[in-house]
């Protein structure tokens, strides 16, 4: 039923479900029937939903935290644990971040749109694209046109008899009966079959391409909903920084060693970066105690001149008294 695209064909499957298991009556099934609006894939697909189900993030998140957690842990215990989910998520996003950059998806067909496509498209979405355009190959096409006077296209697979009506609007946009690309931001393999040969595109147009899913994402600055910088959390920033420079060395290391040459240019290098690494933190350091050292002068001259004017009202005062 998940896979059911029209509303009508959902109440349709879901009445026959009902007769075959005399569920009419079922509370339960009312129930989830009175929201089916938030679940039923036929209802939701008008929806835009970043390629996640409605449970998805809080079963892989929950599904993470039970290989760490036990019951007969005490709060103290389960923060400590809680940090460590936290952390290994944190590096698996390191390594995705490494993939990303340093590992090409296999093309499967010499296309010039993959070439392209998986050039800026993360290796998740590229991926799920390909899956698109290998299946846009076994599809055929017929045009028409509609009531209103743009064009349609109807789609159709060779061993299915279920259609997608695909409208090419005034402005030569797009849309499919599937909403795939409404849904999930991914083109879907009947508007690959149109654009490539109805309308012979053969690189993807840049109002398909999601900013989102592609690499260049990774290296802005993150906003939240005031569109205000987010300042990033030192601790987590250093901890980054030192797993984002393993990956690298690692793979330096494991390249170099392979012959004796690169070895010893590999170690020369590192050597000299070393060097210049430990001189950069040895100013910063030098830097940051002269800044201290101005700092605590001025506190020193602010103090003794706060002292200096009390010490002038109490001798005023205690001339006052005198005078009495």
């Amino acid at each position: 039923m998940n896979e059911i695209e029209e509303q009508n064909e959902f109440l349709m499957a879901w009445n026959r479900i009902l007769d075959d298991y005399d569920m009419h009556e079922n509370s339960w099934i009312k129930s989830i029937f009175a929201i089916i609006e938030k679940w039923a894939y036929a209802y939701v697909r008008h929806e835009w939903s970043a390629r996640m189900n409605t449970t998805q993030l809080s079963e892989s998140f929950n599904a993470s935290l039970k290989d760490y957690l036990k019951s007969d842990l005490n709060i103290a215990r389960f923060f400590i644990n809680f940090e460590r989910v936290v952390n290994d998520k944190r590096y698996k996003e390191l390594e995705a971040e490494y993939n990303l950059c340093y590992r090409l998806v296999d093309i499967k067909v010499p296309a010039k749109i993959l070439n392209q496509t998986r050039e800026f498209y993360t290796k998740a979405i590229f991926e799920e694209f390909q899956v698109q355009f290998l299946e846009a190959i076994e599809m055929s096409w017929e045009s028409c046109v509609d009531d209103d006077g743009s064009l349609l296209y109807i789609v159709t697979k060779d061993e299915s008899f279920k259609k997608w009506l695909v409208k090419r609007k005034s402005d030569n946009l797009l849309s499919c009966s599937c909403r795939m690309f409404e849904m999930k931001g991914v083109l879907c393999s009947h508007v690959i079959k149109v654009l490539r040969e109805a309308m012979n595109v053969k690189d993807i147009p840049d109002q398909y391409i999601l900013k989102r899913w592609t690499k260049q994402t990774r290296v802005e600055c993150v906003q939240d909903m005031h569109e205000h910088e987010i300042q990033a959390d030192l601790k987590l920033q250093q901890t980054y920084q030192y797993r984002s420079l393993c990956s690298i060395f690692t793979r330096i290391s494991s390249m170099a060693s392979e012959s004796e040459k690169t070895y010893n240019v590999a170690h020369e290098h590192a050597s000299n970066l070393a060097r210049l690494v430990e001189d950069i933190l040895r100013l910063e350091i030098a830097g940051n105690v002269l800044k201290i050292g101005h700092e605590s002068q001025d506190v020193n001259l602010e103090v003794n001149s706060i002292q200096d004017s009390n010490l002038i009202k109490a001798n005023g005062l205690k001339k006052k008294e005198l005078s009495r």
